[in-house]
């Protein structure tokens, strides 16, 4: 899946690396050979067994970021419902051309 010949895992945080590392030794097929609904419910299985219960959201807000590039890039941010402070994640989203829709 990811693999490591390269040594890439060992430049992450622990936790990162142990995660990536857990993941490859499931040797799980790749994700284009996956039917759709299957690996969004692996994914939200994923995601509850490494982080626990969901933040439900409040309110979501697209703004829109300036670039030199002369043009913008959307964002969008994601209020939760605690009222304690939280992390931030900042996700890059690289697209979503690896799945096939038929």
């Amino acid at each position: 899946m990811f693999g490591d010949k390269s040594g890439v895992f060992s430049k992450l945080v622990p936790q990162a690396s142990a995660f990536l590392k857990q993941l490859e030794a499931l040797n799980l097929p790749p994700i284009e050979h996956v039917p759709v609904g299957l690996s969004r419910d692996s994914y939200e299985k994923l995601a509850r067994y490494q982080g626990g219960v969901p933040v439900s959201v409040v309110r979501t807000e697209d703004r829109l970021i300036f670039s030199r590039l002369n043009h913008n890039i959307p964002i969008r941010i994601y209020w939760p419902s605690l009222q304690q402070e939280l992390p931030l994640l900042l996700y890059f989203h690289g697209g979503g051309g690896i799945v096939k829709l038929s």
